[in-house]
């Protein structure tokens, strides 16, 4: 992956294009669960492309591609969100659920958690998304957010008491 990284900072087109083929999906997963919605998230994982291709000479370590296109996705994904805050009346905004979890799994269940991770803090639910959607290290994303490896796990810790709270709590609604 890393000499692929290294040809497609070279200008390589074809090295680009594998290393991206090989990241879509979990691209794809990530911006789904941002902004829930299909042709949201297809259009998110289309620019974040093509701003990573623009700029990934820019990239100083190669092993850290993976987390630095996501971040990229990310950051474009929270300016959608703010966009449509500001331009778009809330009831015509509708919850999907997200598709990370087993087959055996409920629409509900799925339904609750993406819900719930709309509910935490931002910074929580943009690490918890990182290491539980993307699998990306604890290392990775304190690289990515220029934070320490501790304050990420704090995040993490306290990102999942809030998650557990808010699912407990929806539970108890019904």
């Amino acid at each position: 992956m890393e000499e692929l990284v290294r040809k497609a900072q070279k200008g390589d087109k074809e090295a680009f294009y594998k290393i991206i083929s090989e990241a879509k999906v979990k691209l794809y997963k990530t911006a789904f669960a941002y902004l829930k919605d299909e042709h949201a998230a297809l259009e998110a994982v289309a620019e974040t492309t093509c701003r990573a291709y623009l700029s990934i000479g820019k990239l100083r370590d190669c092993r850290y591609f993976s987390t630095w296109v996501t971040k990229i996705l990310i950051n474009y994904c929270l300016d959608e969100l703010k966009y449509i805050s500001k331009h778009a009346v809330l009831d015509d905004y509708c919850f999907e659920p997200v598709h990370i979890l087993n087959e055996d799994t409920g629409a509900d269940d799925r339904l609750d958690l993406n819900f719930a991770l709309n509910l935490i803090k931002p910074k929580y639910r943009d690490v918890i998304i990182m290491k539980f959607f993307e699998d990306i290290s604890v290392e990775d994303i304190a690289q990515s957010l220029n934070k320490p490896a501790g304050t990420i796990k704090t995040w993490i810790n306290r990102g999942l008491k809030q998650l557990r709270q808010k699912l407990k709590e929806s539970e108890n609604h019904v």
